[in-house]
């Protein structure tokens, strides 16, 4: 469950393995692991995520931003980058849902039909 702290929400990439294109992982920025890498804090200090709209909207938050962490998935004309985009975008959105421990913003991500096939 969200505990009142947490309020804020992480999102940021490593990159890694560019000798064939865009490669993806998400990785914490607490890590440490490479402050320069992109990244976006998606705040919900002023939603309920307990509740559906709440979820919704934070749900969309989070796409939001990792879309514009991981770049327009439409802007390539090469169908490995834009694949690559499109995992890099599904897996951060799984590990900042799995962050929030919320269920409600679980059960919206897992019926959710926008999960790269992928995985």
């Amino acid at each position: 469950m969200t505990s009142p702290l947490k309020t804020t929400l992480a999102i940021a990439l490593l990159t890694a393995g560019l000798t064939s294109g865009l490669a993806f992982s998400p990785a914490a920025r607490a890590d440490g692991l490479n402050q320069d890498a992109p990244s976006r804090v998606v705040k919900y200090d002023d939603l309920a995520v307990s509740t559906q709209a709440g979820a919704q909207t934070l749900y969309s938050r989070i796409r939001s931003a990792a879309k514009a962490v991981c770049g327009d998935i439409h802007s390539s004309r090469d169908l490995q980058t834009s694949l690559n985009r499109l995992k890099c975008v599904s897996e951060l959105v799984d590990k900042a849902v799995k962050d929030v421990d919320e269920p409600v913003l679980t059960e919206l991500y897992e019926h959710s039909n926008v999960r790269y096939a992928g995985r």
